[in-house]
């Protein structure tokens, strides 16, 4: 995990850094909020359906829940998408819609997840990485104020109020977890939170605080 961080900073250090773009802030949210819902539905519907049946009815439900707001939410953005472009990722997406209707493969629903994700993120409608080069020591103080009491204050996921908490916070220290999640997914889920969890969108936040945190959970 430590060599993918080193990675990730020698890939940020060839971006010509530059200022913000003017989208407003409703249509990035609606955007970070498609990719997450892409996430979550590549990476927990094998929780939902396994053998071709369903194994966890309330997954299974917010499985189909996620794709039909993800449809909701591209139709919502894609005006500022090239037609055919958008022609493409609507047809994935209702194929993606199929396969969980017809409780499909996992690893046929995760990589249609992806490939709509690649295809979004490539149009660059929202910014991935960071404009400035973050600040690791301000995102650990930012985890302490802010993550510690729920995540613990290493990351373990043992904070003083992981007791009280239901599902049970994330352990950032386990490698299989943390070899999945990007700094920009732990960008959008501090932005957007997580439905349904006790994990709260963090928006008092500035841009460049939120990048800094998601670099520092990144090194743990």
């Amino acid at each position: 995990m430590k060599n993918n961080f080193a990675i990730l900073f020698i890939v940020l250090s060839t971006i010509v850094i530059g200022t913000p773009n003017s989208e407003d802030n409703g249509f990035k949210k609606d955007v970070r909020t498609f990719i997450s819902l892409l996430d979550y539905i590549g990476t927990d519907y094998h929780n939902a359906v396994s053998d071709g049946k369903v194994v966890n009815s309330n997954e299974y439900l917010e499985m189909s829940e996620f794709i039909n707001r993800a449809i909701d939410l591209f139709n919502k953005v894609n005006y500022k998408i090239d037609p055919i472009e958008g022609i493409d990722i609507s047809r994935e997406l209702e194929k993606l819609r199929s396969l969980i209707e017809n409780k499909s493969d996992k690893n046929e629903v995760f990589n249609i997840a992806e490939k709509i994700k690649s295809a979004i993120l490539k149009l660059d409608l929202i910014e991935t990485v960071p404009t400035n080069w973050p600040d690791i020591q301000n995102g650990g103080i930012l985890f302490h104020v802010n993550c510690s009491s729920c995540h613990g204050a290493n990351g373990n996921g043992k904070g003083i109020l992981t007791k009280t908490l239901n599902p049970k916070p994330a352990n950032f220290l386990n490698d299989t977890l943390m070899e999945k999640i990007s700094p920009f997914k732990i960008y959008n889920t501090v932005k957007l939170g997580i439905s349904g969890t006790s994990m709260a969108p963090f928006t008092q936040l500035s841009d460049k605080e939120t990048w800094d945190l998601a670099f520092y959970v990144s090194s743990l």
